[in-house]
């Protein structure tokens, strides 16, 4: 099948037929609905012959289509489970915030602390006891406007009762946005989830303060009063390897640093800087 290729019109002189004025926009429409039909058809073939889909298959779905037509095409919202929930996800949030790939320089390590590895796994190994331990974890730009919700998530272990904690700082480390937040006891080698909804009452929320003795990896902050994971940033990703894979779920809005580009084959790559990595989805 070969699809319609001369460019989009745009004069606005009428075409007359039988039936009353054709324009060029509806010209265009028709070329645009018949290439686009082609292609759905192309990526049928493609399906089957690569053994992705049985004919059987495709015609069950065929079958099911014709026989719940009038179900399907007053489908909404409000009849899929679970859908308007994952809509509502995409507005508070569930891209991560915070890059730890491009983490600025550690102002202070305290009582032998250290932080270890590089990228989203990194580990901040807090040594002061009864004290501040790393100050600041923060990157060099804002993480949210004043007066929003976000949500802080992390594991953590190696902690008694009262000995870790953390607070929401600006990249100096010298603004204290949140007070001092003790953890539960986690003294296992075992990484506990804690998770917490903060309201930011001012402008400048880059990072945290970590105080104690214990250990924090995977830090995630996501914009919204809702836990929806933890997961690299964007730039945590490129970092990592030559392509990015991501789950549908996690997806949910545009990344702080970078930009999100689709090329003509519809491929979706990630941009920072001089770096360009294609996107992946896993369900």
């Amino acid at each position: 099948m070969r699809k319609i290729t001369y460019p989009d019109k745009y004069d606005i002189v009428p075409i007359i037929n039988k039936q009353g004025q054709t324009g060029a926009k509806d010209l265009n429409m028709i070329k645009h609905v018949v290439n686009r039909w082609i292609d759905d058809v192309t990526e049928i073939k493609r399906m089957i012959g690569a053994g992705e889909i049985s004919v059987e298959e495709f015609k069950e779905v065929v079958n099911y289509i014709r026989a719940n037509r009038s179900d399907l095409e007053n489908l909404s919202v409000d009849n899929i489970g679970g859908l308007q929930e994952w809509m509502d996800g995409l507005k508070v949030g569930g891209v991560n915030l915070f890059s730890l790939s491009a983490l600025l320089p550690i102002h202070l390590k305290l009582g032998g602390s250290e932080v270890l590895g590089s990228g989203f796994d990194r580990v901040f190994k807090c040594k002061n006891v009864n004290d501040w331990s790393i100050l600041s974890v923060a990157i060099s730009t804002p993480l949210v406007k004043m007066g929003e919700e976000v949500t802080v998530s992390f594991e953590y272990r190696r902690n008694s009762e009262g000995a870790l904690g953390f607070e929401l700082c600006n990249k100096e480390r010298n603004h204290r946005i949140h007070r001092l937040k003790k953890l539960h006891a986690n003294e296992t080698d075992t990484w506990k989830l804690f998770t917490e909804t903060v309201l930011v009452n001012c402008s400048d929320f880059y990072g945290l303060n970590l105080w104690g003795l214990g250990e924090i990896r995977r830090i995630t902050v996501v914009v919204g009063g809702k836990f929806t994971g933890l997961f690299p940033s964007l730039n945590d990703l490129v970092e990592k390897g030559e392509s990015i894979c991501l789950n549908k779920k996690t997806l949910k809005s545009t990344p702080v640093d970078g930009l999100l580009e689709r090329d003509a084959q519809g491929n979706l790559y990630f941009t920072n800087g001089s770096t360009r990595k294609k996107i992946k989805f896993e369900d």
